[in-house]
């Protein structure tokens, strides 16, 4: 009769602290926080280490876990409290255990396929009772299961011995025996050799940049260590329900890290400032109020009420135009990295809630119709168009528009609680302060309360300015607060904004007004859902990230707080410059919006034609392109001819040549003689 037998750690069970090896260190936390020890996690974890070392002189044979407390406490020189460190080590297991997603299934089968039980085989110096009882709770032990250990049978799969432990005890020939595990080395070659059948399964390893995650565990008291090991859940998790690997992966290894960040630090901030209410600004604030909701239920202290606010910075800044005092069209706002030139009529007259027809109809112009309605106005056309607004029907028509809109803002603000009483605070993902300022400016019109904090993922240089010193400082980042010496981490080209609003798109459409729905103030919607949410992973990317934020939540208690801007850096760049060909592919599909309107969109990424690499490197005449935003992503979608012809193109630093001629002269004035130094008086 055919037997089953199964590894355990790695195969049907996983440490939801990062690596095997972090087991250590969060023991070491233990003992700290239990008062049994006052050295630090890392002289324990060392310590540890260094006594399973020397221990393990012949690897047929694996010390028992008393065994190994006892002289880990002897190197520490408290030999009395090895019974400690055994509960302790046994208390960090029991927690951190977890089966691995579609384990139970499997075993199941395997369990079907040979009619008995399967064998559960180890090496670790846990004892089987123990292993039996992490098993048994993750619904990976059934009745006729048998566990070996090799620290108590006294052999080993890294020797090979206890495969033949297992042969011996089951009396079935080698060619009916099965093993699965995660290790070439114990699982594969030993069992091969003694003519076992054997799957080798490493999927439940740390892969790719989750171990770049995990890296971090020592400097974040292990908070690094879990996302790691939430984001391998959601990996796996997300294999057995067919998500696109590409888009699980960038939801578990980057997006997880920075929306937990921020949460845990929006929430530390609402408690030191007292706030009562945390508004999350929609659409970017979805997916920042979900991950935070998760959170702070997991964190089971009282805190701040988290809720929803519609808005758009275009629905804010029209709204605001209408405040009492204020010249709508004088006083035209123009967004970032545009000129009034440089836009069309139609773009225009979006910006003062306004269309093309409504405008002809009132007074027509020449501009007004095609082909120049959507064509660059330039800077007399400019003048003309302006004036065309500030007088007559036009003007009126565009301040009774935004008259309406700022008393239908504030209504909807009233009924939110906005400006009801107590603190509040309004999150968002913010950038140069623009809304926000529309938004203060409207609130101090109107005599209205303003809410005591703003709270930003990050904060431009130009935010300070926009702002003005009081709401300036009555607002925080946590990602970006470059005014107040905290830079964006990115080279040139690698654009703070694109790389997190990428991760934080909504799933509904953008907020453009407010209407009146009988006694209640609801929000106008472009489109009931965002039109950019299809046509890519979409669903797929939100449904892992879900996964990865549950993994984590169910990975412990909070922990304490520890600063995770450096890990989310490292965790943005590595997949800004160095994607896999699935995360290009599957993440640069995301359509990205090129204007302000947010009326044009184009893929995060595309294959990189030899024609455009040509002209980029200045042959030929110039040609308008389609954006490349992600340039190292579309750069990985490309043809070997053309990732080579990048890579060389790249290699060559016009900056670092011409500083070759000042370097060869240092370096021949420090190769001169010196002179002798002059007599001293």
């Amino acid at each position: 009769m055919a037997v089953a037998t199964f590894d355990v750690f790695e195969t049907v069970l996983v440490r939801a602290l990062g690596a095997p090896e972090h087991v250590d260190e969060a023991t070491g936390r233990l003992l700290r926080d239990r008062g049994v020890l006052a050295v630090s996690p890392m002289v324990y974890a060392a310590a540890r280490r260094a006594a399973q070392h020397d221990s393990t002189t012949d690897v047929a044979v694996h010390v028992r876990l008393p065994d190994l407390a006892a002289a880990t406490a002897a190197r520490l020189g408290v030999p009395e409290i090895a019974a400690d460190l055994v509960a302790a080590e046994l208390d960090v297991e029991r927690a951190a255990c977890r089966a691995v997603p579609g384990a139970v299934a499997r075993v199941a089968a395997a369990r079907a396929r040979t009619g008995r039980g399967v064998v559960y085989v180890s090496d670790s110096p846990l004892p089987a009772p123990f292993l039996q009882e992490l098993l048994e709770r993750e619904g990976l032990f059934a009745p006729d299961d048998e566990v070996l250990a090799s620290a108590d049978v006294g052999s080993s799969k890294q020797h090979g011995g206890l495969f033949d432990v297992v042969a011996e005890r089951l009396g079935a020939p080698v060619g009916e025996l099965w093993h699965t595990g995660d290790d070439r080395w114990a699982d594969g070659a030993h069992a091969l050799e003694r003519g076992w059948q054997v799957t080798l399964d490493r999927s439940a390893h740390l892969a790719g940049r989750e171990r770049l995650l995990a890296a971090g565990a020592q400097a974040t008291e292990g908070v690094s260590g879990r996302l790691a090991s939430a984001a391998r859940a959601a990996r796996l998790q997300g294999r057995e329900e067919g998500l696109d690997p590409g888009v699980v992966s960038v939801a578990g290894t980057v997006a997880l890290p920075l929306f937990v960040g921020f949460a845990r630090w929006v929430l530390r901030e609402a408690e030191l400032r007292g706030l009562d209410r945390l508004y999350f600004v929609a659409r970017d604030g979805e997916v920042l109020l979900d991950v935070a909701r998760r959170v702070a239920a997991a964190r089971g202290a009282d805190g701040p009420e988290l809720r929803y606010l519609h808005g758009s910075r275009r629905s804010w800044r029209l709204a605001a135009a209408g405040r009492e005092g204020h010249d709508v069209v004088g006083d035209l706002w123009i967004p970032d990295d545009f000129r009034a030139e440089e836009l069309t009529p139609r773009e225009l007259l979006h910006l003062v809630d306004l269309t093309p027809d409504e405008v002809a109809a009132i007074a027509p112009a020449r501009w007004l119709t095609a082909p120049a309605v959507d064509q660059p106005v330039g800077a007399a056309g400019w003048a003309d168009l302006q004036a065309h607004l500030q007088r007559g029907p036009v003007g009126a028509e565009a301040t009774r528009r935004a008259e309406e809109r700022a008393e239908l803002l504030l209504a909807y603000l009233d009924q939110e609680g906005v400006t009801g009483p107590g603190r509040v605070g309004v999150v968002d993902v913010g950038w140069t302060g623009r809304a926000t300022r529309s938004l203060e400016d409207l609130l101090a019109a109107s005599g209205r309360e303003a809410p005591a904090a703003y709270l930003f993922v990050g904060l431009l240089g130009p935010a300070e300015r926009r702002l003005g010193p009081e709401l300036f400082g009555r607002s925080a980042a946590w990602l970006v607060d470059a005014a107040r010496g905290l830079p964006a981490r990115s080279e040139p080209g690698e654009d703070p904004v694109m790389l997190v609003e990428s991760l934080a798109m909504g799933r509904q459409g953008t907020t453009t007004a407010f209407a009146r729905e009988g006694d209640r103030v609801a929000p106008v919607l472009a489109a009931p859902t965002n039109p950019v949410a299809s046509g890519w992973s979409f669903q797929d990317y939100r449904r892992a990230l879900e996964l990865a934020v549950e993994a984590f939540v169910d990975s412990g208690p909070a922990g304490p707080e520890v600063d995770l801007r450096p890990t989310v850096w490292a965790q943005l760049l590595d997949l800004w410059r160095r994607p896999t060909v699935a995360e290009a592919e599957s993440w640069g599909a995301q359509p990205y919006g090129e204007d302000f309107a947010n009326q044009r969109w184009f893929p995060l990424a595309r294959p990189i034609t030899a024609r455009r690499l040509l002209r980029a490197a200045g042959f030929g005449p110039p040609e308008w392109r389609l954006p490349l935003y992600w340039r190292n992503g579309s750069v990985r979608l490309s043809s070997a001819p053309v990732r080579a012809a990048v890579r060389l193109r790249d290699a060559v630093d016009p900056e670092r040549l011409a500083r070759v001629p000042r370097r060869l002269q240092r370096e021949w004035l420090l190769r001169r003689r010196p002179r002798p130094a002059p007599d001293r008086p």
